[in-house]
């Protein structure tokens, strides 16, 4: 879980594990985000940051970072944070280094709990 306001930024993550590809949110301020759609981008002052890696985490295939997007969380209770998300993502593919502005839409839902490993934050794999 998330530490109190000002000891560091609330990170999500999800797919941390998976073969398929990881996506990481980080919220500045530290705070647990109530349920709420919340906006992703770059420059996020209010919102969120978002970054996807594509691929297994032994052996990534891509970094995208979000430009613009939403995350809303429909449940924020006890160990759970519910909600679903949609990036516009802009990045590069390894296979490709030299491009880095290939662009991947990414859409999900999640259920995530804490992980043993995440000291703050929230870890789904």
């Amino acid at each position: 879980m998330a530490g109190a306001a000002g000891s560091g930024p609330f990170v999500l993550t999800l797919g941390a594990e998976s073969p398929t590809g990881a996506v990481v949110f980080t919220q500045a301020d530290g705070k647990r985000p109530e349920p709420g759609v919340y906006p992703v981008s770059e420059g996020a002052a209010t919102g969120f940051r978002a970054l996807v890696v594509t691929g297994p985490p032994t052996r990534p295939t891509g970094a995208f970072r979000a430009g613009a997007g939403t995350l809303t969380i429909t449940r924020s209770r006890g160990d759970v944070i519910e909600g679903h998300f949609e990036l516009e993502t802009v990045g590069f593919e390894a296979t490709d280094l030299m491009d880095e502005d290939r662009e991947l839409v990414v859409r999900g839902a999640f259920n995530a709990r804490p992980s043993v490993r995440v000291a703050r934050g929230i870890s789904n794999h």
